[in-house]
């Protein structure tokens, strides 16, 4: 049995799981092998055995527990996923945010420190103020700002 090479397709035959010709082929093969044949037979009787055999009955109690420790199993399943869903909603929320904030900040031109023309224009207005304070800069400049015409207002 161990040496021929149709052994590991009996099962399938014998449950009728092989396509007709393979069937036949098989049939045919059992007829000249009897390794094979024993092999068939020994499935034979295992099914009329399994088909005497008591049916397994559990009590009433044992049964119950059966019951409620599936019950419990579903319901902690349940549970763990949600929360794995939970946690990885979380997660996108905190990386979605975190993305708009530095996009939003690199539309409306936040940074850290001001590109050098910026900071080339202010030097150039700081020295044009004729040493001003520092409010009283400010004020000039807001003066300014308000005096033009701005197409938005």
């Amino acid at each position: 049995m161990a040496g021929c090479r149709h052994t590991g397709r009996l099962s399938a035959f014998y449950d009728g799981e092989v396509a007709d010709e393979e069937r036949r082929q098989l049939q045919e093969h059992i007829r000249h092998c009897a390794d094979c044949a024993a092999e068939v037979e020994r499935l034979r009787a295992i099914s009329r055995f399994l088909a005497v055999a008591p049916e397994p009955r559990l009590s009433p109690a044992a049964l119950q527990r059966f019951h409620r420790v599936v019950s419990g199993a579903s319901e902690r399943t349940v549970l763990r996923t949600a929360r794995a869903f939970a946690m990885a909603a979380a997660a996108m929320v905190v990386v979605c945010l975190v993305w708009l904030w530095q996009a939003d900040g690199a539309q409306n031109g936040y940074a850290l420190e001001a590109p050098e023309w910026e900071r080339a224009a202010v030097l150039q207005q700081v020295e044009q103020a004729g040493g001003l304070s520092a409010e009283a800069q400010l004020a000039q400049w807001i003066v300014e700002d308000l005096s033009r015409e701005n197409p938005g207002d």
